[in-house]
């Protein structure tokens, strides 16, 4: 949840705290994306450049795949997510990974 909605401060006590920082969440037929996304994906697909920061920060994996293959910075930039973009290129995410499906 705090990936989810921007909650920079309570990710970093989560992961102080012990949270894993690549925990995939569950797949559920409800979500539009089938799930699978680590807190990452999550935070990048909503645009929330602070929450990844947190996370790379912690040592998470910012090549991590969705379920779909997608890896943060292609949520974020699929998204219009420019601030997420900028902060994923600076840590060094690859540009080039394809998605599952080969996009």
């Amino acid at each position: 949840m705090a990936a989810m909605n921007g909650h920079a401060a309570i990710a970093s006590e989560l992961l102080g705290a012990g949270a894993e920082k690549d925990a995939l969440e569950d797949s559920d037929d409800y979500m539009p994306d089938g799930g699978g996304r680590s807190p990452m994906a999550v935070a990048a697909q909503k645009g929330h450049a602070n929450v990844v920061a947190v996370l790379l920060a912690a040592g998470a994996d910012k090549e991590k795949q969705t379920k779909k293959g997608e890896t943060p910075l292609w949520s974020a930039a699929g998204r219009g997510g420019e601030p997420v973009v900028a902060v994923l290129i600076e840590a060094g995410a690859d540009v080039n990974t394809p998605t599952l499906a080969g996009e």
